[in-house]
């Protein structure tokens, strides 16, 4: 880390984008184990669900903190199985169209 991230404590992009990738083989290791279930709901309407959920990311509590809502799209990520790109689910969840 640099002096200012040392000030500032926020970690680059490039120890984010570490973090992430070990997450991720943390995981891959946790299901090969059988200690996390690698079950996702299958996803058939995809555009219906990522539109109620970003409907749910509209709410002012969401709203206020940017944060949030990405938490938000990442668990429905954890929980359903989209037959689309994650892109795609993205670009979904994210655009300004009311359903």
């Amino acid at each position: 880390m640099n002096r200012k991230q040392e000030e500032t404590e926020t970690p680059s992009k490039y120890m984010n984008q570490m973090i992430r990738q070990q997450q991720k083989q943390l995981l891959r290791l946790l299901r090969k184990a059988g200690v996390m279930p690698d079950e996702r709901i299958e996803v058939r309407d995809s555009e219906l669900l990522i539109g109620l959920f970003s409907q749910i990311r509209r709410l002012p509590e969401f709203a206020e903190d940017k944060k949030k809502a990405a938490m938000l799209m990442h668990a429905m990520d954890t929980i359903f199985k989209f037959p689309v790109s994650r892109a795609t689910v993205q670009k979904i969840y994210y655009r300004n169209k009311d359903f």
